[in-house]
């Protein structure tokens, strides 16, 4: 669930979540190193960045399926390459490659990102706000727990859960 419960279906906030997800990355490839051998002999740090690219897929396919002629402007690299990816990582675990996994990251991710931050730049510059998703506005995980939470009394000692 994205933060604050905001419109996934935006096109500014998917450009500014697929470049949240690929710092994200970069993040972990300082952290853990930023070479192949430790990537593939460390299961957590291939977890970690299985997750943001899962993310960041997630985002570009929206852009590409609810902003097509945007995509095509703005994007350089084709959809399709993303779509195959995600398939692996989220439905075939057990086989995903991690060479393929790693040119993806050190490769493709950088470029999206790139692509992405200067699409976001153009929206700005242009200020077109009419770049938004005929989705209607949905309500935020938090924000759905606290308009149902029961209202429990005060302890005696003035502890609230």
């Amino acid at each position: 669930m994205v933060k604050g419960g905001r419109e996934l279906g935006v096109l500014r906030d998917n450009l500014e979540w697929i470049i949240r997800y690929a710092e994200g990355i970069e993040e972990y490839r300082t952290y853990f190193g930023d070479d192949f051998e430790t990537f593939a002999d460390t299961e957590v740090y291939q977890d970690a960045c299985y997750s943001k690219i899962n993310q960041i897929t997630q985002c570009l396919d929206r852009v590409a399926s609810k902003y097509p002629e945007f995509y095509t402007q703005n994007f350089s690299m084709p959809i399709g390459s993303i779509k195959g990816i995600r398939n692996i990582i989220s439905h075939q675990y057990e086989n995903v490659d991690v060479r393929i996994v790693w040119r993806f990251m050190t490769e493709e991710i950088p470029v999206w990102e790139s692509d992405a931050r200067s699409a976001l730049m153009r929206i700005d510059d242009g200020g077109d706000h009419s770049l938004k998703s005929p989705a209607t506005k949905r309500k935020g995980f938090r924000e759905l727990f606290r308009k149902h939470r029961p209202s429990v009394p005060s302890a005696p000692n003035g502890f609230h859960p």
